[in-house]
């Protein structure tokens, strides 16, 4: 049963055109919060079945600085504030050592962590008094995955162990106006889990 619209939240998610991110505007739309879905694929607007004035998606590169300014530009004129930031969006890489190309390597570093910090930066200009940013990272960190067969290689392992360290500084700077946690998360309903 969707909150009254004052206790609603004004978030953006991005990685929203599917898998978990795509399970956080489900979850958020049906609680009646207001989301900015934003993703480099079309987000199926159509299976949200939500109140058109409360979602908004935005096709955009979260590894682009530009990009992720048009994103936060885009939830603040159509909901007035930010609350929130889920960032979800990623890139998965299952090369091995062997196979792990500089392009690769830099291509994902590029979109998991450069991309976090930017948007992480964007949208915490618009929460001066007050929010939340949550950064993604993967239990994969913790046995250090040799990638193959699905698994995330050493570019994914690498990119998502520097989001831990990206979080608290984070965490640090701008601790008088934004709060932040680690969290554990299963797979979303329907998405593989891996190993």
């Amino acid at each position: 049963m969707p909150m009254p619209a004052a206790n609603a939240k004004n978030v953006i998610v991005t990685g929203a055109s599917s898998g978990i991110g795509f399970a956080c505007v489900e979850g958020l739309l049906a609680e009646g919060h207001c989301v900015c879905g934003a993703d480099l694929q079309p987000i199926p607007a159509e299976r949200l079945q939500a109140d058109p004035t409360r979602f908004v998606g935005v096709r955009a590169n979260i590894a682009d600085e530009t990009n992720c300014g048009r994103v936060v530009a885009r939830a603040v004129e159509a909901f007035g504030t930010l609350n929130a930031l889920i960032h979800m969006a990623a890139v998965h890489s299952t090369l091995t050592w062997r196979e792990l190309t500089t392009e690769h390597f830099d291509h994902t570093l590029a979109v998991n962590v450069t991309g976090s910090f930017l948007i992480a930066r964007a949208a915490a200009e618009h929460m001066t008094s007050g929010g939340a940013i949550v950064l993604t990272s993967s239990g994969s960190i913790n046995v250090g995955g040799v990638g193959g067969r699905g698994r995330g290689g050493p570019a994914y392992v690498a990119s998502k162990a520097a989001i831990i360290g990206l979080t608290r500084a984070l965490a640090r700077s701008r601790a008088r106006s934004l709060r932040s946690a680690f969290a554990s998360t299963p797979s979303a309903p329907g998405q593989p889990k891996r190993p």
